[in-house]
């Protein structure tokens, strides 16, 4: 699998009178930290305003998952939204990732501040797509398989794995299978993996004094193996 080198979104600063939005994609805030942080914000000149279920709780997220996202994805599609500044980390944000829209993003890039696994949603920094097609023998049913197990090998960034058009899931740690069989089909078949990078490599090119750099992007070895019933990750959304 190969790809172009993925290239970081650029946006534009922020000027006094920009709109900030406080959003929560992953765990939930303490009310009194926001209203701080949007007194701090406003301070520095700019106009803030907080997202519909920042303060929601669901569990330890803030809100459930759809809620987040349409939260995330609002803030990208309004044009009057110069930047998003998020409340707080957790594991809650790469949750989200699947359902994220990516042409917003790309269409009106604007910075995301937060730390802890709020960097997956960095990864929209920049997203190389890795594309592969597999062909299986005309009578091949994936009722009688005991399983086609996909590998990553390793990955410098978040993967969003696709099958044949259908979502399979996140990757943020390597060396997980995923039992991709389900989705497979007699004839020619399409894995895509976007990996999304951080915003660290982005960060030297306006910040000459930084050395900051990191590896992106698919590594591999990229495997596609056939398996016992007894071995297999089957992926839960």
């Amino acid at each position: 699998m190969v790809a172009p080198r993925p290239e970081g979104l650029r946006f534009p600063g922020l000027r006094p009178g920009d709109l900030v939005r406080l959003l929560s994609p992953a765990s939930y805030p303490d009310e009194g930290w926001v209203r701080t942080s949007a007194a701090i914000l406003a301070s520095w000149g700019l106009t803030v305003d907080v997202g519909r279920h920042a303060l929601d709780e669901h569990g330890y997220m803030a809100g459930r998952d759809q809620d987040r996202l349409d939260d995330l994805n609002s803030a990208y599609r309004n044009p009057d939204v110069r930047a998003i500044v998020t409340t707080r980390g957790g594991a809650g944000a790469y949750r989200i990732l699947d359902g994220l829209d990516r042409d917003a993003v790309r269409r009106d890039p604007k910075p995301v501040v937060g730390f802890s696994d709020i960097t997956s949603l960095h990864g929209e920094s920049g997203v190389g797509t890795y594309t592969a097609t597999t062909t299986l023998p005309a009578d091949w049913r994936p009722d009688a398989a005991h399983g086609m197990v996909l590998n990553l090998g390793t990955v410098n960034g978040t993967a969003s794995i696709t099958v044949n058009g259908t979502s399979v899931g996140s990757q943020v740690t390597n060396g997980r299978d995923w039992d991709i069989a389900p989705l497979l089909h007699a004839g020619k078949n399409t894995v895509s993996i976007e990996v999304r990078t951080t915003l660290r490599n982005a960060v030297s090119t306006y910040n000459k004094r930084s050395t900051a750099s990191q590896p992106y992007g698919l590594r591999g070895p990229v495997t596609l193996e056939p398996v016992d019933a007894q071995v297999v990750y089957t992926s839960v959304h």
